[in-house]
């Protein structure tokens, strides 16, 4: 009986709960005087999803707000979170807009974090380093993206993450690649203090 509580608990925060928390964190754009709100939006999400776990947060959070995005993923999702998804999915390019700037904040700042060891640096590398498209997906949409980053290099248990994958990104021989380590380097220097900038940044 305590099991089938639980499942009914997950089955309502999929299709429930969590599709309702991302209608409201859609409605906060980013701003000076909501920057409090959309940390405490991180923070919510990184709360939850340290209670149900990594392996549900990785199997199914973070595919309903990637599709809430229309942003890229690593695979489509599993069956059991597919009709879910494909009812959050953007509609028009107005509504991936509102979700690049609303969401992808947050499926970074609180949600990959807590998707597993090297969830966000794989993800971030998803988004900025040369695949099988000519341009990575973050090149494309760096004006929406650099903000998105700005906001989340302001979380201090992510800057080391970022810097890592800086690093990656600058270690490959493509120029691509140095266009988007420049891009998220960028982010992180209107962040970091100058003394930091220094010894982990420029080298």
């Amino acid at each position: 009986e305590e099991l089938h509580a639980e499942w009914e608990l997950m089955e309502w925060f999929v299709g429930t709960g969590l599709t309702h928390l991302l209608r409201v964190f859609r409605t906060v754009f980013p701003s000076e005087s909501a920057e409090m709100l959309r940390h405490a939006f991180c923070e919510t999400m990184r709360h939850t999803c340290l209670a149900f776990g990594h392996h549900f947060t990785g199997d199914v959070v973070v595919p309903l707000i990637i599709a809430s995005i229309g942003a890229p993923s690593f695979a489509s999702p599993a069956s059991h979170v597919a009709q879910v998804a494909s009812e959050l999915s953007p509609r028009t390019a107005h509504d991936s807009r509102v979700g690049r700037s609303t969401l992808l904040p947050v499926l970074l700042g609180g949600v990959l974090p807590c998707a597993g060891e090297e969830a966000l640096t794989e993800y971030l590398m998803l988004l900025l380093a040369e695949g099988k498209e000519a341009s990575p997906w973050g090149l494309r949409h760096r004006a929406e993206l650099l903000p998105v980053l700005q906001f989340v290099g302001t979380i201090e248990d992510i800057q080391l993450e970022m810097l890592k994958v800086v690093h990656l990104l600058v270690a490959s021989p493509s120029a691509v690649s140095r266009q988007a380590a420049a891009l998220l380097a960028t982010a992180l220097a209107c962040r970091l203090g100058e003394h930091a900038v220094e010894r982990r940044l420029l080298p």
